[in-house]
């Protein structure tokens, strides 16, 4: 729920009260990052903006899940601490392909390596532990991993380089 990824989810109406942008959207949310974001850390508080996230424990197409769930076939939701208590990843498998859209965990391609990760994170050693899990996983699935902060590379099948770090093995258009 940082605004750089549920900035939009809502949107004031012509009487200014905030109502859901995709009235219709299912929405599924961690209910450990609904409470963080409404106690956030002091070094969270600005990724946390109240508009993003205050109606959402009242509308009736949100739904609150607690740790990795399937939400439809081949659609799961993955919990990761690390970065921020209860964020989630999303994993699509479909007609034996797999995508993984690892949200902050990995934000860039240059991410990868395991010991890279952000100064924004919480918990490094959390990142990294959940880091090299989920990446042991998607090489061994072949799976496509969608970075959503990279300008360079949108997404990616990777593989590990001469130096043993995690790498971009090719990049892939989607």
């Amino acid at each position: 729920l940082h605004f750089d990824h549920a900035g939009g989810i809502t949107r004031y109406n012509d009487q200014q009260e905030l109502e859901p942008t995709f009235p219709n959207a299912r929405i599924h949310v961690q209910k450990s990052n609904l409470d963080n974001a409404a106690a956030p850390t002091l070094k969270e508080k600005a990724s946390y903006r109240e508009e993003n996230y205050s109606i959402l424990q009242n509308e009736p197409n949100v739904f609150f899940v607690d740790g990795n769930v399937e939400i439809a076939p081949g659609l799961r939701l993955i919990r990761v601490d690390g970065h921020t208590l209860g964020q989630q990843m999303v994993e699509l498998t479909s007609e034996g392909e797999c995508f993984l859209f690892p949200t902050d965990l990995i934000p860039t391609s240059h991410h990868l390596p395991v010991p890279f990760h952000m100064g924004y994170d919480q918990c490094a050693a959390t990142v990294l532990n959940e880091k090299q899990e989920t990446l042991e996983s998607a090489l061994s699935k072949d799976t496509t991993i969608i970075f959503e902060h990279d300008r360079d590379v949108v997404a990616a099948k990777i593989m590990i380089n001469e130096r043993g770090h995690y790498a971009v093995k090719e990049a892939v258009e989607i």
